[in-house]
């Protein structure tokens, strides 16, 4: 979630204006040249998981997606305690996790048919 900075501002009871709070986060930024953390393992697979197509009932898919979200977060411990993953991109660690939990719950999550519908909309 994102905090304003006319929240920060009015935190600091007056010492600093939104313009200071402003001109700082630039001058952080630069000073890490714009290497910031990017979005984790499990926040890509929450947003790939958000396009498994709508299953009969809200409370079904849900379920659905939570089974696969633990399979997927159980791989990307692994994945993180594994050197060899180090170079690789997160967004292709959740898309082979994804892949993985699919293929270990066949059948009890998603049919074969939504699974198709889904991986069609990733390479899309």
């Amino acid at each position: 979630k994102l905090v304003q900075t006319q929240q920060i501002a009015r935190i600091s009871h007056g010492v600093y204006s939104k313009e200071e709070i402003e001109a700082m986060e630039i001058d952080i930024l630069f000073a890490l040249n714009w290497h910031l953390h990017g979005p984790t393992i499990l926040e890509f697979a929450q947003q790939f998981l958000a396009l498994l197509p709508q299953s009969a009932t809200k409370d079904h898919k849900s379920l659905q997606t939570a089974t696969v979200m633990e399979y997927c977060r159980l791989q990307s411990e692994f994945a993180t305690g594994d050197y060899f993953f180090v170079s690789k991109k997160p967004s292709i660690i959740a898309i082979a996790s994804i892949c993985n939990a699919l293929n270990e719950a066949s059948g009890e999550c998603f049919t074969h048919f939504e699974s198709c519908i889904f991986f069609q909309c990733i390479a899309e």
